[in-house]
């Protein structure tokens, strides 16, 4: 899909699979226009073991080296764009402030059309407006809810308590504590907890493509 849009565009695009050359990958960057580096992380099923999970996911790293890839890529290019496709949120402090790192594009989950889609929004064929579905955090131990690994037989129960209610995801990192205060006249204030602030909130997307509008007709509202 990409080579079909720059073949449009008179440009040549060159590309390497191998994910842990990163100095191949880095050379490869210097001196272009843009460096598109795709970054993955998976989940296993149960009955298969994918890179050494047997069901969800043991971290929230990019699988297959994919931190030292973009790091390696944005030094030698100042126009370096990371493609994520991810089941889940990733811990990207390593490289989101990069100064050469000119966007991300969080396409989430690969479908049918996945390469189509990326190609149209990376050439600004389309406007993306697609929004996280959950909170990108700084840190792990800025979640609220913990892994919880089980070593045990397969027949055993994992007991996991759910002492965290209603607070995961966004309301985790909103949430406030309440405390009684022994002070006359008052019986209960409330008091910031967490102000945790994360790298993206939950509902966060922007757009970078150009776009205009027409035809838009406007009338004054009496109040």
């Amino acid at each position: 899909a990409i080579q079909r849009l720059a073949r449009k565009a008179r440009t040549s695009v060159s590309w390497i699979f191998d994910d842990f050359n990163t100095a191949r990958a880095a050379s490869m960057a210097r001196r272009k226009s843009a460096a598109l580096v795709f970054i993955s992380s998976n989940s296993g099923e149960e009955y298969i073991v994918v890179d050494g999970n047997v069901g969800d996911r043991k971290n929230l790293t990019a699988w297959h080296g994919g931190d030292a890839l973009v790091k390696a890529v944005a030094a030698q290019n100042n126009n370096t764009i990371v493609v994520v496709n991810s089941v889940g949120p990733l811990i990207i402090e390593e490289w989101a402030d990069h100064p050469n790192v000119t966007a991300i594009v969080w396409a989430g989950l690969q479908g049918n059309e996945a390469g189509n889609a990326i190609a149209d929004v990376l050439y600004g064929k389309w406007n993306p407006s697609g929004k996280l579905p959950y909170t990108i955090a700084k840190k792990v131990e800025d979640y609220g809810a913990k892994l919880v690994l089980h070593n045990g037989p397969y027949q055993d129960v994992i007991r996991i308590p759910y002492e965290e209610g209603l607070e995961i995801d966004y309301r985790h990192f909103d949430a406030v504590s309440r405390h009684v205060v022994l002070i006359p006249h008052v019986s209960l204030t409330l008091i910031p907890q967490k102000k945790i602030t994360p790298r993206y909130e939950f509902g966060f997307g922007l757009s970078y493509t150009k776009f205009e509008y027409s035809g838009l007709e406007l009338r004054k509202v009496e109040q």
